[in-house]
């Protein structure tokens, strides 16, 4: 039997699953309308689940990549620069990420639309195998678009979210963070957002 996920009370990752679980339900009501009003009763607990799961996993390692990458190493030298530091309009510079669904999932006609609208009849016994070929592959280019639109509207949607978090709870770390440490956690919100999203989708396309 797996084993059941909980959160800790008072975690980091625990505060950063309280401030995003609404943003993630928003944005799944947004994007899928009625279809989320439609799920059976037992979807709506496996929700939750991965929700919850995504946190557990994947943001708790977030405190350490802000200890591990901070430019003021010294101890004595840190307690300093916290205790002078004041939030003034800080600009924090995020990095950009790239991403499989950033790229344009636009349709556009091709030469095999004849296959696609003849009828079987009109069709020799190869052309009829083509269409077979060209119909499946349309299939999966449908699937790859879906999918795709899908995560780019959730990475949209709950990337700001997370930024805000940290930066509202973590701005003194930000501040003093290097380069790689800022790499090193957009990559990690990056991993958190997109597994959630899949494992969200998979979901809801199997009701």
């Amino acid at each position: 039997m797996k084993k059941k996920i909980k959160l800790k009370k008072g975690s980091f990752e625990y505060a950063f699953y309280q401030k995003a679980d609404p943003a993630v339900k928003h944005f799944l009501a947004a994007y899928l309308g009625d279809k989320l009003l439609n799920l059976e009763p037992e979807a709506y607990a496996e929700i939750d689940k991965i929700i919850q799961e995504s946190f557990y996993y994947f943001a708790c390692n977030m405190p350490d990549t802000l200890h591990i990458h901070r430019t003021i190493k010294d101890a004595d030298e840190w307690d300093k620069a916290l205790d002078n530091f004041k939030i003034t309009n800080i600009h924090i510079a995020w990095p950009d990420t790239e991403h499989w669904f950033d790229r344009d999932f636009g349709t556009s006609d091709d030469e095999d639309s004849f296959l696609e609208d003849a009828h079987d009849f009109d069709l020799t016994e190869t052309e009829r195998q083509a269409k077979k070929i060209v119909e499946a592959a349309d299939n999966l280019i449908d699937y790859a678009q879906n999918f795709g639109l899908f995560m780019r509207a959730g990475y949209q949607a709950l990337n700001p979210v997370a930024r805000k978090y940290m930066e509202e709870n973590a701005i003194f770390d930000l501040s003093i963070l290097s380069e790689e440490g800022f790499n090193a956690l957009q990559n990690q919100i990056d991993m958190l957002i997109e597994i959630l999203l899949e494992n969200l989708l998979s979901i809801i396309q199997d009701e």
